[in-house]
């Protein structure tokens, strides 16, 4: 039930990729002009609201039912939220302090080999405002 607005909307994406002219733009113009002619507002509303709509409400329904009759799939839930949610803090920073870390300029790297300078600059030199 989603395929075919997953179809449409990779075609919409495509086409914008390259000119109309060179492949994979041109089939997806292709495949966009023959949409806009036989496809009504009606028939795109249900295309891509109504059918994944549908599917969200039974996978929805499911899931409750399941949720309502598996104790282990609770328990289970119930572990994976705990196991994501305590450790995110700790990942965030980390992930700050791991990305911030790569940008010192003039200085040592983690292993004390000095790092690649432009010839006119010197690692004492301080920081340069200079547009």
């Amino acid at each position: 039930m989603v395929l075919p607005a997953s179809v449409l909307l990779a075609a919409a994406a495509l086409r914008l990729l390259q000119p109309r002219q060179y492949e994979p733009a041109r089939t997806s113009w292709i495949i966009l002009e023959w949409t806009v002619t036989h496809v009504s507002r009606l028939g795109a509303a249900i295309l891509f609201i109504g059918m994944p709509g549908i599917v969200v409400t039974a996978g929805c329904a499911a899931l409750l039912r399941n949720w309502r009759q598996d104790q282990a799939l609770r328990h289970d839930a119930t572990m994976a939220f705990a196991i994501l949610a305590t450790p995110f803090c700790v990942w965030l920073a980390g992930g700050c302090c791991a990305s911030c870390s790569n940008n010192s300029r003039g200085r040592s790297d983690s292993r004390g080999h000095r790092l690649n300078l432009p010839p006119d600059k010197t690692a004492s030199s301080g920081p340069n405002f200079s547009l």
